[in-house]
């Protein structure tokens, strides 16, 4: 693991970047500009506040916002600069169509995971996806290089090729700049919950009229508002242009980022200990006692006695010893996995990772794209992109973040058969198995794009510009998680739950959140254990034993022809495209692809990879439109349809037969208005929009409800002679927890932007909507019938082994029970959903008067409480409903909703002119302190709560973030 510089050595470090391009300097006063060469190239010199004029997410040509159908926002330079934005999150703080993923979609109960970069989100309630200079990009984005953000909602593959059905946000990197010599050197720093440090260095070098480079550094060193929750970030990004002639222009970039972060799990704790707690934490007295669930006592591996092969490893951080707990106690609550309220027992800033867990990540990307017009109004670029991806990560399990109590009067010790005395009997723990990630990430792009434009010079014909596109991409993946055990397996395969180790730490001061912590696999290298039962103490290693494997491959070749219309002198516009996509995938697990047996390694037992990828090849096309009408000079209509697909991740696949994920399809459809209104110093655009999107694939837990019990019938049933073996295995599932559901979206959109004076600005943006699940579970429902079916064909009193008193009856009410579950929301909402969102912000600058030079600002975020769950019937006892009120829910008939939450930003600034370089002309200092999230009415946000009133997810919400930036302009 890197080790963090300490404080001091950050500040000299973070001085060092102020001022080490400023004797370089060569201190001119202009604002920089971008000059435009091609459609393929955003001209932002006419950008004023926070209003962008043109923009490549229409058509993927250099376009007017006002002249495209599809919806668009542009956050620019300043607005980013005035909201304190350092990432992707903070932009979209600031969109109103816009959700951050909670894990509200998916079965997971703590969710989220390594295998991802950067943060989630939804747009327009369905997932979107994000781009760098419009190449698909896995790269968590940060400002510091970007010269401003597009949102792009909607479905519109023209734009994007493959990618959400919900829109994309594209960053639009730096770009060097010939002629001209500029930059600026910043700092900022956390204050009072954040701890952090960031630098910044953006200069260019304009050597001459042709050529230039360009220097971005970014240098952060962050310690959050939790005890071990931390983020470390290095980027230097080195962009070059070149005009090899009048009419041509080679442009490159290189950026390399070291990124070493935590993971960011925020939600509150599960509940392991009510039960226990609130019946007088009773400890458990007789050595032979079993399970008492009523008053919240379990046992491990179900009460099963201490006997060679039968190990369960912890290791103590108390007293860095080494504990086996097989067939001893634990705790747990009356409902499995609620969320844990009492946060004297569980702290909201606790950070139960621990010090362990982070992800070391190295990221490469390099672009080199040649701009060209061969000839009169025809312009050319041809583009090429690299991004490369090499990570190694350590994380826990979800049985990691919760709380539970020590009720065992001894445990075995380092030895099996001599008890000894515990003395953390009646003490809080918290534990957990570490995880690692291993991820090896590239992907290889290259585009070609030819666009000409054509000139009538007829009042009514108008003009054209027509494109045509040839894009090709490869992308690789490879990742192994692995789980930590001992590397001489006790029995079984190396990553069973007997082998894996444990890492323990018992809470000796509740309430005290430094000590909710789990553990380092780092102290855990070699273990010591009596493994033959004999008294003898035997040292052994750890190892990680891998658990999940995936090696994949995804390469599409697309072409496309698109065009933009201006017709009937200007008054018309209209914008189509036609996509086609040639997708060819293979992926290889530790599954065979035939048969869905477990492939080890003879000697080791590992998992390991399959020899044979499964291969699947097709083709996808779509086709989009738009057109925007100029009523008056001042009003203009339009209308917008437009299709997408999206190729998924295919490491895990869909029962019966364990087939890759179909294609994503998604449409939009959207009509509107748009007005410029003050001599255009006001900018307004409405629309009303519908989005679909279809097989979209989500966790719905389908291995343990489907595969597995099905598994379980029909070993029975061949046991009782009741099937035989080769047809049984006719009847079997291979595929995963995943199933497919689609979703259709609805609702309107009110932005605008406005500059109505000179030294004001304003934009603010507000979203109606409203979405439904669809055809849930499409492949479990579709097998539903037959299969069960087939289990009652066995007699439903037939016994199933493993859980005292479980036939296939109870069998089938389980199954019933999930499915309906899964499917209670279909027809009605999406869980997580609001139904309307607002967001403004506004900065007002002194140019005159005794406060000159001042500026202040703010801004307002409110979002509707969000759908969390589903009753059965509305019908409810009164005291279901006043559990699921006091969890500070409300109840609507039969659907269930959080909070709502209204949030507040303020900003205060001081801008300058200095002579600190001795050039003629001054440089610009600016000061700046941002206040983010100021209201924090609420401890918490609630994600779901079951039919039964149990609040089974929630998220913990941070405090108000405060920071101080310096920022130097030359």
């Amino acid at each position: 693991m890197r080790q963090k510089p300490n404080r001091s050595s950050r500040t000299l470090l973070a001085l060092a970047v102020l001022t080490a391009a400023l004797p370089y300097s060569f201190a001119q006063e202009d604002e920089e500009d971008v000059f435009t060469l091609s459609p393929f190239t955003v001209d932002a010199s006419d950008d004023v506040g926070y209003a962008a004029t043109s923009t490549l997410a229409g058509s993927r040509l250099n376009s007017n916002l006002e002249d495209i159908a599809n919806s668009v926002s542009v956050f620019t330079p300043e607005f980013m600069e005035d909201i304190g934005a350092v990432d992707e999150a903070d932009l979209m703080a600031y969109s109103s169509s816009a959700v951050v993923e909670a894990t509200e979609q998916t079965g997971a109960v703590l969710g989220g995971s390594f295998v991802g970069t950067g943060f989630q989100f939804r747009l327009r309630g369905m997932v979107a996806s994000r781009t760098r200079d419009y190449f698909e990009s896995f790269i968590p984005g940060d400002t510091y290089n970007s010269g401003r953000f597009d949102e792009a909602r909607g479905a519109n593959s023209i734009l994007f090729g493959i990618g959400g059905a919900g829109g994309i946000l594209n960053t639009t990197t730096k770009k060097a700049i010939p002629g001209r010599d500029f930059g600026s050197v910043g700092i900022t720093a956390g204050i009072d919950n954040y701890d952090s440090l960031r630098s910044t260095l953006d200069y260019n070098w304009g050597i001459n009229e042709k050529f230039a480079v360009r220097l971005n550094g970014l240098w952060q060193d962050s310690d959050k508002w939790r005890d071990y929750e931390f983020k470390n970030d290095e980027r230097i990004n080195l962009a070059a242009t070149y005009k090899l002639a009048e009419k041509t222009t080679l442009r490159a970039s290189y950026e390399n980022v070291n990124l070493v972060n935590t993971h960011n799990r925020d939600f509150v704790a599960k509940d392991r200990i009510s039960a226990w707690t609130e019946n007088g934490s009773t400890l458990v007295t007789n050595p032979n006692q079993g399970p008492q669930a009523a008053i919240g006592i379990k046992r491990y591996n179900n009460g099963t006695k201490k006997a060679p092969l039968r190990e369960r490893i912890i290791y103590v951080d108390d007293d860095q010893g080494w504990r086996n707990t097989q067939g001893l106690y634990f705790t747990d609550s009356f409902t499995n996995n609620d969320a844990l309220l009492d946060f004297e027992l569980a702290p909201l800033d606790a950070y139960y990772s621990g010090p362990g867990n982070f992800m070391d990540s190295e990221f490469d990307n390099l672009t080199v794209a040649l701009e060209a017009e061969p000839i009169d109004n025809l312009f050319v670029e041809l583009a090429y992109n690299k991004q490369d991806r090499d990570s190694i990560g350590y994380d826990l399990g979800q049985e990691a973040y919760a709380v539970r109590g020590e009720p065992s009067p001894f445990w075995f010790g380092n030895s099996l058969e001599n008890r000894e005395t515990n003395e953390y009997q009646g003490d809080l723990f918290v534990e957990g198995n570490w995880n690692q990630s291993i991820q090896l990430w590239d992907t290889t792009n290259y585009r070609a794009t030819a666009a000409y434009e054509l000139n009538t010079k007829s009042d009514w014909t108008g003009r054209h510009v027509i494109a045509a596109l040839w894009s090709q991409s490869e992308r690789n993946r490879y990742r192994v998680g692995s789980k930590l055990g001992v590397d001489d397996p006790i029995a079984g395969n190396p990553e069973a739950g007997r082998n894996r180790v444990f890492a323990r730490n018992y809470i000796q001061n509740p309430g005290n959140a430094s000590e909710y912590f789990v553990p380092s696999w780092e102290n855990m290298s070699t273990i010591q254990v009596d493994r033959d039962g004999d008294g003898t103490l035997e040292t052994i290693g750890t190892q990680w034993a891998t658990n999940s494997l995936s090696d994949d491959t995804r390469k599409n070749t697309g072409q496309q022809l698109s065009s933009q219309s201006f017709l009937f002198r200007d008054r018309v516009i209209f914008t189509m495209g036609y996509r086609e996509e040639e997708v060819d995938e293979s992926v290889r697990t530790a599954l065979d692809p035939e048969t869905g047996a477990t492939l080890r390694d003879p000697e080791t037992g590992l998992k390991i990879f399959s020899e044979d990828y499964t291969e699947l090849s097709r083709t996808v096309d779509n086709f989009s439109y738009g057109v925007v009408g100029e009523v008056t000079d001042w009003l203009r209509v339009l209308y917008n349809n437009s299709e997408n697909f999206d190729i998924p991740g295919n490491s895990l696949g869909l029962i019966p037969d364990n087939s890759l994920r179909p294609v994503l399809e998604g449409i939009s459809e959207e009509y509107g208005v748009m007005l410029k209104l003050l001599d255009n110093r006001v900018s307004i655009r409405a629309a009303y929009y519908e989005n679909t999107s279809a097989n979209d694939a989500r966790g719905f837990s389908v291995e343990p409800n489907v595969i597995a019990r099905n598994d379980r019938i029909l070993d029975e049933a061949i046991a009782q002679d009741l099937i035989g073996s080769s047809e049984a295995d006719l009847l079997r599932y291979v595929g995963s927890t995943w199933d497919l559901a689609d979703k259709e979206t609805s609702g309107w959109e009110l932005s605008m932007t406005a500059n109505p004076t000179e030294n004001w600005r304003f934009t603010m943006n507000v979203t109606s909507s409203e979405t439904v699940e669809t055809n849930m579970l499409q492949r479990t429902r579709a097998l539903k019938d037959d299969m069960l079916a087939t289990w009652t064909g066995f007699g439903l009193d037939l016994p199933i082994p493993g859980v005292d008193g479980r036939t296939i009856a109870s069998e089938i009410e389980n199954f019933n029970d999930w499915f309906r579950d899964m499917t209670a929301v279909e027809g009605l909402k999406s869980y997580g959903h609001r139904d309307f969102q607002a967001r403004l912000f506004t900065r007002y600058d002194f140019n005159d008067g005794p406060l000159k030079g001042f500026y202040i600002g703010g801004g307002y975020r409110y979002s509707d409480a969000p759908f969390v769950g589903i009753l059965q019937t509305a019908d409810i006892s009164d005291e279901l409903r006043q559990d699921i009120v006091e969890t500070g829910a409300t109840i609507d008939g039969r659907e269930i909703y959080g909070f709502d939450t209204s949030e507040v930003d303020l900003l205060f600034g001081y801008k300058t002119k200095v002579n600190w370089l001795g050039d003629k002309k001054k440089e610009k200092l600016s000061i700046q302190l941002n206040l983010k999230d100021l209201l924090q009415e609420n401890d918490y946000s609630i994600v779901r709560i079951q039919d039964a009133g149990n609040m089974t997810r929630a998220r913990v919400v941070a405090p108000t973030k405060v920071s101080l930036s310096a920022k130097l302009s030359f």
